[in-house]
C-alpha cells in the first residue's frame, strides 16, 4: 500500500495562499513588463511560479474518492481466508450459510489517530478502515474484525464466536463523530453500522459503508438466526 500517496488525499485542499501568489505575481509581472522593468517582471514570474508550484504539489498524484475506496476494498477481499486462519477453522466447518462481510470507514483511532476528508460525493472518508466478516457453522457464528490505517502501518485484529442461542439481536443503527478540522471548524460525520448483541450484554459492531447494499445480507442473517432459534 502506498501510504504516502494516500496521505495526499487527506491533505488540506485550501489554495487561497497559492492563488494570492499567482495574482500578485501576475500583477507584478504585467507592471514590470509594461513599465520596461525586467527585474520586476522576473520577480513577478517567481512569485507566480511559487503559487503554481504550491497548487501542483497539492494536486499531483492525489488519489480520487473512488481510488481511496478501491484501496480499502482491495485490503479486505481475502478476509475470509484470514478469518479461517485466525479461528483455526477450515471452510468445511462453516458451510451453514455464505459468509457475510461488512466494511466501511472507521472514524476512531487505531493507534496514532486518523484523518478525515469529505469527498466530491459528500461522503466523509477516514484514514482508518474497518471490516468484519461473519462465518456460520451449525452451532456458532464466528466473527473476525480487521481495522487498519491506509496512511500508516497500523492495524487491529480480533476474533469472537457466539452460539446462536446466545444471540438476542441483529440490528442496524447510526451514530455521529464530531471533530475539529485544520481551520478550527467543528464538523460532524454521520455513519451507519451493524450490531450483533448477545444475552450476556456483549456485542460486536461493524461499520457499513452503504446500508442499502448491506440490507440483503443483514436480512439473510436475521432469517438464519430466527431459524436456528426456532429449531431448538
Amino acid at each position: 500500500m502506498d501510504y504516502n500517496r494516500n496521505k495526499k488525499y487527506f491533505e488540506d485542499q485550501n489554495f487561497k495562499g497559492a492563488i494570492i501568489a499567482l495574482i500578485i505575481g501576475g500583477i507584478i509581472f504585467l507592471a514590470g513588463a509594461s513599465g520596461g522593468s525586467g527585474g520586476a517582471a522576473v520577480v513577478g514570474l517567481i512569485i507566480a511560479g511559487i503559487g503554481g508550484f504550491l497548487i501542483y504539489s497539492k494536486t499531483s498524484g492525489r488519489p480520487t474518492d473512488s481510488e481511496i475506496d478501491q484501496t480499502c476494498l482491495d485490503q479486505v477481499k481475502n478476509l475470509k481466508d484470514l478469518a479461517l486462519q485466525k479461528h483455526g477453522l477450515d471452510a468445511d466447518q462453516v458451510k451453514e450459510a455464505d459468509p457475510i462481510l461488512f466494511s466501511g470507514y472507521y472514524y476512531e483511532n487505531i493507534r496514532s489517530g486518523c484523518l478525515y476528508q469529505i469527498g466530491k460525493d459528500n461522503l466523509y472518508r477516514s484514514s482508518n478502515y474497518e471490516a468484519v466478516i461473519f462465518l456460520f457453522s451449525a452451532e456458532q457464528v464466528y466473527c473476525y474484525t480487521n481495522r487498519f490505517s491506509i496512511i500508516a502501518d497500523e492495524k487491529q485484529e480480533s476474533t469472537d464466536e457466539y452460539f446462536y442461542k446466545d444471540i438476542v439481536s441483529a440490528s442496524t443503527a447510526s451514530n455521529t463523530k464530531t471533530y475539529t478540522n485544520k481551520a478550527n471548524q467543528e464538523k460532524t460525520i454521520n455513519y451507519q453500522f451493524f450490531k450483533l448483541t448477545t444475552s450476556g450484554g456483549t456485542s460486536i459492531s461493524a461499520s457499513v459503508l452503504n446500508m442499502g447494499d448491506a440490507e440483503r445480507a443483514i436480512n439473510g442473517m436475521k432469517s438464519l438466526l430466527r431459524n436456528k432459534k426456532s429449531s431448538k
